[in-house]
């Protein structure tokens, strides 16, 4: 497994005025998960986005969970106001706490919709359309 750390930024986004601001918002969100810290996790959320995981689902989805290889692949800006940053990682886990229940080993890319918060971001209530996707790792 890789080393975890702070979160890498893929070329196409390395001079986004907005990849400093949001940087340091996913290395407390990749941190939490693999400390299975949910009150640090929860804190970076904004008031819609804290309804959508309670700690009991944090517990139970993330308790083995182990991620790496995070990175920063894109920035955009959604219609309707938030900035969306795309993101990559491996997530490392007990097959039976996977995706699909079988695999210790997911790649996955998500996009968290964040908001601003003074002179960074929070994360937000995902649009109900939105899904990530996954696959085994390679």
């Amino acid at each position: 497994m890789a080393s975890t750390g702070p979160v890498g930024v893929a070329a196409a986004v390395a001079k986004n005025p907005d990849t400093s601001r949001i940087l340091p918002l996913l290395d407390k969100y990749f941190a939490a998960i693999n400390k299975h810290d949910y009150q640090s996790f929860f804190a970076l959320f904004n008031s819609p986005g804290q309804e959508e995981l309670s700690a009991g689902q944090f517990s139970s989805g993330f308790q083995s969970t182990v991620d790496s290889n995070e990175t920063l692949v894109g920035i955009s800006d959604a219609a309707d106001g938030p900035t969306i940053a795309a993101v990559t990682f491996n997530s490392h886990q007990n097959p039976a706490n996977s995706i699909n229940h079988s695999e210790a080993c997911t790649s996955w890319h998500i996009s968290l919709f964040l908001e601003q918060d003074g002179a960074g971001y929070l994360i937000g209530k995902p649009p109900v359309s939105y899904n990530a996707s996954y696959a085994p790792c390679p």
